[in-house]
């Protein structure tokens, strides 16, 4: 009986795997955030998705694009394109992390188009950028990025996937309810600025 509770419980908290690793995490605002184990790392991939509705792909991709181009987050201190191509920017951010000392990073955006569905991809390209600002932690990796198809419907379905290991020495705990609370900003954000 004891092991059925613990299960239940388990199971209501989002930390038992479904077969292929995903798993809900949290709901806001109707949009699920699940997250899964990423191996040989003690932090979590998050993802989620949403449609918008009435938004065509074509007009949603122009829309995540800028978003991507113009740094749109509240964490974000500091923003420098150092390239820029119509389908791939290089950007130097710095960002304020609550607690422990704020993180810097070179990261590669780049834009992919496959027939209707558009994926922007976003990975740590730390030497493509400067060294480490004085005063600030370098974060080693970023996955990231967004998805864009036809909801079938004359809307638009957005997925968001995340993956991020932060630098220094931080208990990995206080780093997963973080990551977990900035991911679901990000699809907040973006699903307010895509309606």
């Amino acid at each position: 009986m004891r092991l059925v509770v613990l299960l239940l419980i388990a199971v209501q908290l989002g930390d038992v795997d479904a077969p292929d690793g995903w798993a809900a995490y949290a709901t806001r605002d109707g949009v699920t955030l699940e997250r899964r184990k990423v191996e040989g790392s003690r932090f979590y991939e998050h993802r989620a998705f949403f449609d918008v509705a009435g938004l065509s792909p074509e007009r949603a991709s122009a829309q995540i694009w800028t978003a991507l181009h113009g740094g749109d987050m509240d964490s974000l201190k500091h923003r420098e394109i150092l390239s820029e191509r119509p389908d791939e920017l290089v950007i130097y951010d710095q960002i304020r992390t609550p607690i422990v000392s704020d993180r810097d990073y070179t990261i590669v955006v780049k834009r992919r188009t496959d027939g209707a569905r558009v994926r922007f991809e976003c990975e740590t390209a730390n030497d493509k950028g400067p060294p480490p600002a004085k005063g600030y932690v370098r974060i080693p990796v970023v996955r990231a990025g967004w998805t864009v198809a036809p909801d079938g419907h004359g809307g638009t379905r957005v997925g968001y996937f995340a993956y991020s290991e932060p630098g220094g020495s931080v208990p990995a705990w206080l780093v997963r309810r973080a990551q977990a609370e900035r991911s679901l900003a990000d699809v907040a954000r973006m699903r307010a600025r895509l309606r």
